[in-house]
């Protein structure tokens, strides 16, 4: 049903969210450690702008391979910390933003070198396949 829904939001036009989710103004500062709710597109390219390398886990507290991957991110996060940030983002509390990132099955992983998206995959991976990915980018 949530796939459904982010679907139909990006079918629709995403022009009706964008005016709820576009406020430019607040210079709130968010940390990647938290789980920021109603997150809009501009904060989020910030937030992963403003770290070298950042995982972010797209996930639902109801999705059951969210459930199983969210392990290896935690131990992934714990090998690499002070090279790796970790962002989750539950897509019912951003669901606007999930749609316009085109987030439309979980769960969705990508990583961010230097704010450029370098690796994007969907459903539960072998924690190899993200060790993999991070490989290139990691201080050695």
């Amino acid at each position: 049903m949530r796939a459904y829904y982010i679907t139909l939001l990006a079918l629709i036009g995403l022009s009706v969210g964008c005016n709820r989710t576009s406020d430019s103004s607040s210079n709130e500062v968010i940390h990647l450690e938290e789980t920021p709710k109603n997150l809009t597109v501009s904060k989020y390219e910030a937030m992963v702008a403003s770290e070298d390398l950042v995982l972010v886990d797209f996930h639902a507290t109801w999705c059951k391979p969210c459930l199983k991957v969210s392990p290896k991110i935690e131990q992934l996060k714990q090998d690499y910390a002070g090279q790796l940030h970790v962002m989750k983002v539950d897509i019912d509390e951003n669901d606007v933003l999930a749609a316009q990132l085109g987030v439309n099955q979980i769960p969705n992983i990508r990583i961010y070198a230097n704010g450029k998206e370098v690796f994007n995959k969907l459903g539960d991976q072998p924690e190899e396949v993200f060790r993999n990915a991070l490989k290139p980018y990691l201080d050695r």
